[in-house]
């Protein structure tokens, strides 16, 4: 997780690392001070939503990448406020 970190680093932005306190923590995160990316959170999957999946949080709204399927997918797109994008569909 820390290379995804170094290029915003590398760049000059402050960021930080964690792990998430929703659920049982299963996806990292990684924040992004003075940048139009605010944040990248990166789960490898299992849990409430069973795929692994990539959330990007901007100035301009959010994308989840989702590595599978919309039929795999155990959580409800339709409620969540992001675009998605599926790997399989």
């Amino acid at each position: 997780m820390g290379k995804n970190a170094n290029i915003f680093k590398s760049q000059g932005y402050k960021v930080s690392i964690s792990q998430s306190f929703k659920g049982p923590g299963r996806s990292t995160i990684i924040r992004i001070e003075g940048s139009n990316i605010n944040m990248i959170q990166i789960h490898l999957g299992g849990g409430r939503h069973v795929l692994p999946y990539i959330k990007i949080s901007s100035d301009k709204g959010i994308i989840k990448v989702v590595g599978g399927s919309r039929a795999s997918y155990k959580g409800k797109s339709a409620e969540e406020r992001a675009n998605f994008y599926w790997v399989e569909d």
